[in-house]
C-alpha cells in the first residue's frame, strides 16, 4: 500500500503520522514507513547550498528552499523524490509519503507537487489532513519564517485549494480521496489506508480527431464570452476558419433549469455541490455529443469559483472523481485561461454580471484569478497538454498563434515598466510609443506576451501619499459591443477613481465605491500576483526580448532577465547603452542597440543560424 498525504504547512501532519506510524505497528502489527518528501527536499538544499572546502553556517534551511527560484526547486524536488523512489522500489510495503500539493508561501498559488514523480510512485490511495484555520496559524506564528506571513482568511483559502488540488490529482488516477482532521482517531485513518480497495476502470484513451479542441477558462465578469465570439468572428472573416464556440456554462443553466425552473446563472451557485456536480455531468455529455458535430472548438467554462457563502469560498468547477472520464473523451489539445485586471472585473461583476455570491472583494477576485489559473493548469499537466495564460487585451492574432501555429517562437517583451512611468508625460509617452512599435513588429512574425497588457500594477499607485483627490486609471477596461451584422467589436475605457474622503474612493463610471481598506488588503496580491504573472509568460515563451531605453536600473526587467536565462530561455536585449555590465552580459543570448538590429538577431536565431 502506498499512499499520498498532503496538507498545508503548519497542520502537524508529520506529527500525527509519526502516531499513525507507531499505532500500525502496536494495535495491528503492521509496518507502516512515513517519508517526509519536504525533510529529503531540505537535506538536498544542505548539500546544495554547502561548498565542498570551505565551511559555511546554513541557517533557516526550509526559508531558504522556499525562496529559490522555480527551476531550483524544482529539481531539488525531483532528486528528493528519485531517493524516495530508491527505497521503495522492489520492496513490498506499507508507505505513506507527506507532500503538499500546493504552496502559498507569498499572496499567489504554486503548484509543487510533481505530476511525472506522483505517477512513478504509483499511488493506491490520497488523504488530506486539515484543522482549524486559526489553529494553523497560531502553529505558523510559532515558526520565524511564518510570522505574519499569511492571515487567517489565507490560511483557510490555501487549505481548500489544497484539498481541491489533492482531490483532482486522485480523480485523474481513479483512486480514491478523503480528508481527515489532525486528531482524527487513527483508527479511522489506519482502516482507510488498509480497506480493500475496490479497482476503478482507467481513464479511456482519447479520442483521436483531425480537429482542434481547446479549453478556455476564465472567472465571471472578465468578458471571456464576448472575446472568444470576436475571436472566432475575427477567424472566419480574416482567415476563413471556422471555430465553434461551445459553452459550458450556458449548458448547465439550460439542464439545471429542466428540473428547476427557478434556476438562472445569477444564482445558480446557492444550488448544492451534488446538484450542481449532478447537472454539470449531463452538460459535458451533451458538449461532448455537440463537439463531435463540428470541426474545431472552444469549449469556455471555469476551472472553479469563489464565493462568499462559505469561509473556504473555493468550488471546483468540475467533480474530479466523476466528469474525468467524460473529459478524457472530449480530449482538449490546449488550455488557456483569460485573465484581465482585478478592478475590471469587480465592476463588470457589479455592473452587468451580477450573481448571488460573487459580490467579491478585490483581494477575493486577486485569490479567484490565481486559482483558475492554478487549477486549469493543474488539468492540463495532468493530461500532459500546453497550458497558457492569455490577456484579455491581447489581439486575436496571439491566440491564434498559441493555438494554431505552434511552430511560430514565442517571445516575453520585457520593459521597465516602473522607471519609463517616473518620466515627465512627453518623454514617457514618447517611449511607450516606441516600446509599442517594436512590439507591433514582432508580432508580424512571432507571438508576442506583453506584460503591460494586465493593468493591475496601477492600483497600488492609487494609494500613494501624493494621490489626493482622483486617479485616472487609462484605458482600464475593455468593453464590447455587438453591431447589428453580429460583428463584435472591442473598445479600451478609462476609469476614474474619485476620493471622496481619506477612506472611501468611489470609480465615477462604475458608480461603484472601494474603502481604502479594501484596497490596502488587495496590494499585497497584486504585487505578488504581478512578478508570479509575468514569470509564468515568461515560462510560456520561447524567448525574451528587453527593450531597454532608460540609464536608470529596473529591478523588474533585470530579475526577468536572470528568470528567462536561468530557466532555459535565451534572452536578447536592445539596449540604450554600449557601456554594458559584464553581469547583465552573463545572461544575455545576444546584445544590440538598435531596434532593426534586434529584429535581424531574431530572425537570424529563428533560423537556427
Amino acid at each position: 500500500m502506498l499512499a499520498i498525504c498532503t496538507g498545508i504547512s503548519g497542520t502537524d501532519k508529520r506529527a500525527y503520522l509519526i502516531e499513525l506510524q507507531e499505532y500500525a505497528e502496536r494495535y495491528h502489527d503492521r509496518e507502516l514507513e512515513v517519508f517526509d518528501l519536504g525533510t529529503f527536499v531540505e537535506e538536498e538544499a544542505k548539500r546544495l547550498f554547502q561548498q565542498s572546502h570551505i565551511a559555511i553556517s546554513i541557517s533557516d534551511i526550509a526559508k531558504k528552499v522556499l525562496d529559490l527560484p522555480k527551476s531550483t526547486a524544482r529539481q531539488l524536488g525531483a532528486t528528493a523524490s528519485e531517493q524516495i523512489l530508491r527505497q521503495i522500489n522492489g520492496r513490498r510495503g506499507n508507505y505513506v509519503i507527506s507532500t503538499h500539493a500546493c504552496f502559498r508561501w507569498k499572496k499567489s498559488l504554486m503548484l509543487t507537487v510533481d505530476s511525472h514523480y506522483l505517477d512513478q510512485y504509483e499511488p493506491d490511495v490520497f488523504l488530506t489532513m486539515t484543522d482549524e484555520p486559526y489553529k494553523i496559524r497560531a502553529t505558523l506564528q510559532q515558526d520565524p519564517k511564518w510570522v505574519d506571513k499569511l492571515s487567517v482568511e489565507d490560511i483557510a483559502a490555501w487549505q481548500g485549494e489544497e484539498k481541491e488540488a489533492t482531490r483532482i490529482l486522485a480523480g485523474y488516477r481513479r483512486k480514491e480521496w478523503m480528508e481527515f482532521k489532525v486528531g482524527a482517531p487513527k483508527k479511522e485513518v489506519f482502516d482507510y489506508l488498509f480497506k480493500i480497495k475496490g479497482s476503478k476502470r482507467r481513464l479511456p484513451p482519447p479520442m483521436p480527431s483531425p480537429h482542434k479542441t481547446i479549453y478556455c477558462t476564465a472567472i465571471s465578469g472578465t468578458k471571456a464570452r464576448e472575446y472568444l465570439r470576436a475571436f472566432c468572428s475575427w477567424a472566419m472573416k480574416t482567415k476563413q476558419h471556422e471555430i465553434t464556440l461551445l459553452d459550458l456554462g450556458a449548458t448547465v443553466v439550460r439542464v439545471a433549469q429542466k428540473y428547476k425552473r427557478s434556476i438562472t446563472k445569477q444564482n445558480i451557485l446557492r444550488e448544492g455541490e451534488q446538484d450542481l456536480n449532478t447537472w454539470r455531468q449531463e452538460a459535458l455529455r451533451i458538449l461532448r455529443d455537440e463537439r463531435r458535430k463540428h470541426g474545431d472548438c472552444i469549449i469556455l467554462g471555469h476551472s472553479c469559483f469563489r464565493s462568499n457563502f462559505k469561509m473556504e469560498n473555493l468550488l471546483l468547477g468540475f467533480d474530479p472523481e466523476q466528469e474525468l472520464i467524460t473529459w478524457s473523451l472530449i480530449n482538449p489539445d490546449v488550455y488557456v485561461t483569460i485573465t484581465d485586471n482585478i478592478l475590471s472585473n469587480k465592476v463588470r461583476l457589479n455592473r452587468e454580471d451580477q450573481a448571488e455570491g460573487l459580490d467579491l472583494s478585490l483581494r477575493e477576485i486577486a485569490m479567484w484569478h490565481d486559482e483558475e489559473c492554478f487549477f486549469t493548469r493543474l488539468i492540463a499537466e495532468n493530461f500532459k497538454k500546453p497550458y497558457y495564460i492569455m490577456p484579455l487585451s491581447e489581439p486575436f492574432e496571439t491566440l491564434d498563434g498559441i493555438i494554431f501555429q505552434q511552430d511560430r517562437k514565442r517571445i516575453y517583451l520585457s520593459f521597465p515598466i516602473t522607471e519609463v512611468l517616473k518620466k515627465e508625460e512627453k518623454e514617457r509617452e514618447e517611449i511607450f510609443s516606441w516600446k509599442n512599435e517594436l512590439r507591433e513588429n514582432l508580432r508580424k512574425s512571432y507571438v508576442v506576451f506583453d506584460p503591460l497588457d494586465i493593468l493591475d500594477g496601477a492600483l497600488p499607485k492609487i494609494l500613494d501619499s501624493e494621490t489626493k483627490f482622483h486617479h485616472l486609471l487609462k484605458d482600464h477596461i475593455i468593453e464590447f459591443n455587438e453591431n447589428a451584422d453580429g460583428s463584435i467589436e472591442r473598445a479600451t475605457k478609462s476609469l476614474q477613481v474619485f476620493f471622496v474622503n481619506s477612506e472611501k474612493l468611489k470609480i465615477k463610471e462604475a458608480g461603484i465605491t472601494l474603502s481604502r481598506g479594501e484596497l490596502e488588503k488587495a496590494v499585497g496580491y497584486i504585487n505578488d500576483q504581478i512578478v508570479d504573472r509575468d514569470y509564468r509568460l515568461i515560462d510560456q515563451s520561447d524567448w525574451v526580448a528587453v527593450y531597454y531605453p532608460v540609464p536608470e536600473v529596473s529591478a523588474g526587467v533585470i530579475s526577468e532577465v536572470v528568470y528567462g536565462f536561468s530557466h532555459g530561455r535565451s534572452v536578447f536585449a536592445w539596449w540604450f547603452s554600449r557601456e554594458v555590465s559584464p553581469f547583465l552580459e552573463a545572461y544575455l543570448t545576444g546584445l544590440c542597440f538598435s531596434k532593426e538590429d534586434l529584429l535581424n538577431m531574431l530572425e537570424k536565431y529563428s533560423k537556427g543560424q
